[in-house]
């Protein structure tokens, strides 16, 4: 097919879950959708003797899709299960199996409690034939022979965020010299698969999606404008939920905007199938506009429910004129725009994402050259907010978010007079009042985690060297400051690990005789004692990392006595690895981020040069050294977000 379109274009997105945007360049969230809800996770029931639903079990899955089994027991000649997944607002299924006495028995049905569709094809394999299972019953039935032993394994996942895409990210496509031809509209793109397409674009999915292009063909004939798309990253069936809007600008500068979903078919459909460019199912769809409506089409765009959205991974530090810098990456790419300098600074710069709604936010907050709390922030990861004050510190701001009496962002900060003083923010622009408690001789350390309810936890070093922790789970009213035991001279470090799906909460710090301490608490009241590991220098940094091919892994990073780097980690949260060092040294302490998208673990250090190092572990694998990427007078951070393509 001759190639029309003067456009040869490729856009790097990321797969992730679905919110809203408006079309906007600097797009903002509309009708968005919380991930902080009470109930996460999938719920798996099975049928009694009499018919009646009991529950097998509650279970969540990670971003990627992954395998759980579950045993059944007292199975009669029928079985019949279903699954349905809340909290998170994005969900698939791959994949349901059962194996009886190690013998594999297919399903007679699978469908949809609510509409009874048929997804028995796209359940049977893992094959990336993937169904949607957020807020819908999947009700699958078997016929079992006299068996001993029914095992059921179910390949899942669950996702946060998402958004359509909007190709191209900014302005329109001109539409020349269409090719004649017509199409026959019933959402399958038969007449023109395989031939060379007028637009692609690349779509490289972080929420357990295929690498995909999207292939887009246009013709005409003398009634109508047909547009075709072939969009091979989005394998999951979304019945009812896929939408397609084509919005056209004609010669004379009339804008008109063509939708097409299910329950809107008057311009196109949409189909979920097969095409030669990939062998699993994914979406399709084909529309036509009459040209009665808009009778010569000179530029068009495309926004596609596709559950898609750029990531960006930001990196902050002071820089040896103690000035602020700024840069960011496409999370797909290792290509880094430049360092973008605002402001001043004594100390190192807070960098930490959010979702308020109806927007991402990306904040940044420093200790400024007159000891004042400034912060500022992004909505789309270009332009900023100017920077606001509020208070004043001698250490280091901390950051952390959490739904406890509704979503809210925490800044702490250690005062000047040493007191712990903490705010928070439920819009993300206006701030609560400075509230004060407690006495700390460091930066105040902030997490967040479920014991039943959610919790945000603080940290500190105390004024007589011991460690307290404290919590609130509304935001607002906080537990007294709790004696952990021990002593340390440097931050406190409190994070929480997801081990074998249960939330535990770690505590590290350096010991008084230099040595590494760490502690941890299941349900948030009762603590392990202290164990011993290693020597440092400074604080102890923490990370809850995912790697595709091993899972989860807890590690700790430290700057060694001999200033060289060193980890360890845990993946059960009892036994620990040997300590290993990490080339390069450093003579601070060092920062650590883990970037889910690729499931990459990043350490950011000072040289003893003052340069600022990046390496980082790429997906459990190989270590990759970005060698030195600027200079720095203090520890470097990263964070992501999300933003409309």
């Amino acid at each position: 097919m001759k190639k029309n379109i003067p456009v040869s274009l490729v856009l790097v997105i990321l797969f992730v879950g679905s919110l809203w945007l408006s079309l906007n360049k600097h797009s903002k969230l509309i009708d968005a959708v919380s991930a902080e809800n009470d109930i996460v996770g999938y719920t798996i029931e099975r049928t009694d003797a009499s018919g009646n639903w009991k529950l097998v079990s509650n279970t969540s899955f990670k971003t990627d899709f992954s395998k759980q089994r579950f045993t059944l027991e007292n199975v009669s000649a029928s079985l019949r299960m279903r699954f349905y997944q809340e909290g998170t607002p994005y969900a698939g299924i791959d994949s349901i199996q059962l194996f009886a006495d190690n013998k594999r028995i297919d399903p007679n049905s699978a469908v949809y409690s609510d509409s009874s569709y048929n997804v028995l094809p796209d359940i049977l394999e893992n094959d990336l034939n993937v169904i949607d299972s957020h807020e819908r019953y999947i009700e699958v039935e078997w016929f079992i022979p006299k068996t001993s032993l029914v095992e059921v394994y179910l390949n899942a996942n669950e996702y946060d965020y998402g958004f359509p895409i909007r190709m191209p990210q900014e302005g329109r496509f001109s539409l020349e010299n269409v090719s004649q031809g017509s199409l026959n509209v019933d959402g399958y793109i038969n007449e023109i698969d395989g031939q060379d397409a007028d637009l692609e674009y690349l779509f490289q999915p972080s929420s357990g999606h295929p690498d995909g292009t999207t292939f887009t063909y246009v013709l005409q004939d003398n009634d109508y404008y047909y547009f075709a798309f072939d969009i091979t990253a989005d394998n999951t069936n979304e019945e009812g939920k896929d939408w397609i809007e084509l919005e056209a600008k004609s010669t004379d500068g009339e804008i008109k905007k063509f939708r097409v979903d299910d329950y809107s078919p008057d311009y196109g459909k949409c189909s979920f199938g097969t095409t030669s460019r990939v062998s699993y199912k994914h979406q399709t769809c084909e529309l036509r506009i009459p040209k009665s409506e808009m009778p010569s089409i000179s530029k068009f765009t495309v926004r596609y429910y596709g559950t898609l959205a750029i990531t960006y991974i930001f990196q902050a530090l002071r820089g040896t004129d103690n000035g602020v810098y700024t840069r960011r990456k496409v999370t797909a790419t290792q290509t880094w725009n430049s360092w973008q300098k605002s402001g001043q600074t004594k100390g190192a710069v807070a960098i930490y994402k959010t979702y308020i709604n109806p927007y991402y936010y990306v904040y940044e907050a420093i200790r400024g050259s007159d000891n004042g709390v400034y912060t500022r922030y992004t909505t789309d990861g270009s332009v900023w907010s100017s920077w606001n004050k509020s208070g004043s510190t001698k250490g280091n701001i901390t950051m952390t978010s959490g739904s406890v009496g509704g979503l809210k962002l925490f800044q702490a900060a250690r005062g000047l007079n040493n007191k712990v003083y903490t705010r928070y923010t439920t819009n993300g622009t206006s701030w609560s009042n400075w509230s004060q408690s407690g006495t700390t001789l460091s930066d105040v350390s902030m997490t967040t985690i479920t014991f039943g309810l959610t919790r945000v936890y603080q940290a500190i070093r105390g004024g007589d060297n011991s460690i307290y922790v404290r919590y609130t789970t509304n935001g607002t009213t906080w537990t007294s400051w709790k004696n952990l035991g021990g002593q340390t001279q440097d931050d406190v470090t409190i994070l929480a690990f997801d081990t074998a799906g249960d939330d535990d909460l770690y505590i590290s710090v350096r010991g008084v005789d230099n040595y590494v301490y760490t502690k941890k608490s299941e349900d948030g009241s009762s603590w392990s004692s202290w164990q011993k590991s290693g020597k440092t220098l400074g604080k102890v940094a923490l990370a809850d990392v995912f790697f595709s091919g091993d899972g989860d892994r807890f590690y700790e990073v430290v700057r060694g006595t001999d200033n060289k780097i060193y980890t360890r980690y845990t993946a059960d949260g009892v036994t620990w690895t040997d300590w290993s060092k990490v080339s390069g040294s450093t003579v601070d302490d060092p920062g650590v981020y883990h970037e889910p998208a690729n499931h990459d673990l990043y350490i950011n250090v000072r040289g003893t040069d003052n340069g600022a190092y990046t390496q980082y572990y790429d997906n459990g694998a190989t270590w990759v050294d970005l060698g030195k990427v600027g200079s720095t007078l203090d520890a470097i951070t990263m964070d992501y977000t999300y933003v409309s393509p």
